[in-house]
């Protein structure tokens, strides 16, 4: 079975699943509501990454991950286990209503940033600079990204806003595309037989071990996630074998691996040293069964001591964190009351943009720490922590439809014509892969401040990485080790070798 790439999704087979979960959310007692915004969402985000190129443009990706995680496994799940739609949630209608809204938006901005897009993306012009060299590149993003982890990891000590280890930053993200380079290197080089080599390795286990220490589900589960990406956009045939051992994992990590990281960030203090760091996880990590069992607990009382903070009526794990309908139902809920934030975070954002460089004074805005402030679920001396909402949600807490309907699409056209100009399609320049793997995180949960961060900041890292690794390094890689063998391109793709001879019959032998 080959890995799927998906340019559109079908629609018929869409709208049976749609009309599906309306069935089995009806028999569970959801609201007639409920379930008719559920379908329109559905329907409504299908269309959306139809239009936007599906996997092929980053826009497609954006809207995938916010429709996928952002909804509509948390309303899968929740059907599943047999529970109503709008149980636990203090405004459920308006809230999916205000989902409909934020994928109608994508949808007419997906539209209209297509039509604006350059017809060929900068990363697709110059992308035959980096395909001979994507092994060697793969490589050295290994190296400079593992330095620049581990001394960080070492130091302790984030950097500050505006100095050169923040500048330097850009480096953390240099594991992830070294694996997707490693990937698509080695899947070219072996003709479609092989996906994995020693840098592949080497950086998963990097990325994992950070999210072992440092108990990010999203690093934990990161080195999975960019290896089916760049092996999709190869269009790479799977064994049982692989299926296999996605499926061993995934269980491995949805029974311990999930609760340690919920667990474990409760011993998680950023002051704590490199060797602390290791200590706590390996008390942990020894201890895993314990670790699930306590962490079980903790969430079934904090469920049972609370209300309106929590999507199922017993702790999902996972599946807690892959919905962001119960932060968004908050927010909604306090819209709904009168609490009309304005946009003031959207200037502030715009203004943020300013790099310290020009303004050395630039005040520090975070507005997911004010609204948690206003739901009043933060200590009051507490301005470092705080809460994520989706684009939606933080729109609607704005300026209500008018944000939903009028700032959003606006703001989204601008985020999916840049990277969709300086993109394009992944398949062709491995790099942009990694665009899809920020998208995925960044559009359920990254809120206005996100969109707007990554319309810009975003583009300038984008445009940095793709010229370092395409102009920078591949000199400095031949000073080294010596140039490629000539008649070597890892671009073409050599077919695999059979284990016996085919037969070819001629015109010839079937002529008497």
């Amino acid at each position: 079975m080959r890995l799927p790439f998906p340019e559109r999704l079908p629609l018929w087979p869409v709208f049976f699943s749609s009309v599906a979960l309306c069935v089995i959310q009806q028999t569970e007692g959801t609201t007639l509501l409920f379930s008719l915004c559920s379908f329109a969402f559905i329907m409504i985000a299908t269309l959306a990454f139809n239009v936007a190129g599906g996997m092929t443009r980053p826009a497609g990706g954006f809207i995938f991950g916010y429709a996928v995680l952002a909804v509509i496994v948390g309303l899968v799940y929740k059907a599943l286990v047999g529970e109503r739609g709008q149980s636990n949630l203090l405004q459920p209608e308006r809230t999916l209503e205000v989902f409909v809204g934020g994928i109608f938006s994508m949808l007419v901005a997906a539209y209209v940033a297509r039509r604006l897009a350059l017809k060929q993306s900068l990363f697709e012009k110059f992308s035959h600079r980096l395909d001979p060299e994507l092994g060697r590149s793969a490589t050295s993003c290994l190296i400079l990204g593992g330095a620049f982890i581990s001394y960080t990891y070492y130091v302790a000590k984030p950097p500050a806003p505006g100095s050169l280890l923040s500048l330097l930053s850009i480096f953390a993200g240099f594991p992830a595309l070294a694996l997707v380079l490693g990937v698509t290197a080695q899947i070219r080089k072996s003709g479609g037989t092989r996906s994995i080599n020693l840098t592949v390795i080497l950086a998963g286990s990097i990325i994992f071990f950070t999210g072992l220490i440092g108990f990010s589900k999203e690093a934990l589960f990161t080195p999975v996630v960019c290896w089916l990406i760049a092996a999709a956009a190869q269009r790479y045939k799977v064994s049982i074998l692989h299926i296999g051992g996605l499926v061993l994992f995934a269980s491995f990590s949805l029974y311990y691996l999930v609760p340690y990281s919920q667990y474990g960030r409760n011993f998680n203090n950023p002051a704590n040293s490199f060797r602390q760091k290791v200590e706590t996880s390996a008390i942990l990590l020894s201890n895993l069964g314990l670790v699930r069992k306590l962490f079980y607990q903790t969430a079934t009382e904090v469920i049972s001591d609370s209300a309106g903070n929590h999507y199922y009526d017993k702790p999902a794990g996972l599946f807690d964190r892959l919905q962001m309908i119960t932060p968004d139902d908050a927010i909604v809920d306090l819209t709904e009351n009168g609490v009309v934030f304005g946009f003031l975070p959207t200037i502030v954002d715009i203004e943020n943009l300013v790099p310290h460089l020009l303004w050395r004074d630039k005040p520090a805005a975070n507005f997911g720490n004010i609204y948690a402030h206003e739901l009043g679920i933060l200590a009051e001396d507490d301005d470092s922590t705080g809460i994520s909402f989706s684009p939606s949600g933080d729109a609607y807490h704005q300026g209500k439809w008018i944000g939903v309907l009028v700032l959003l699409p606006a703001l989204l056209v601008v985020l999916f014509w840049t990277s969709n100009s300086i993109v394009g399609d992944p398949r062709k320049c491995p790099v942009g892969l990694v665009t899809l793997v920020i998208f995925s995180h960044l559009a359920p949960e990254g809120g206005i401040g996100g969109i707007i961060g990554s319309s810009w900041w975003g583009s300038v890292q984008y445009i940095a990485v793709f010229f370092f690794v395409t102009y920078l390094l591949p000199p400095t890689i031949n000073l080294l080790q010596g140039p490629l063998r000539h008649g070597i391109d890892q671009n073409v793709v050599i077919a695999p070798k059979h284990r016996r001879p085919l037969r070819v019959r001629t015109v010839e032998n079937t002529v008497e």
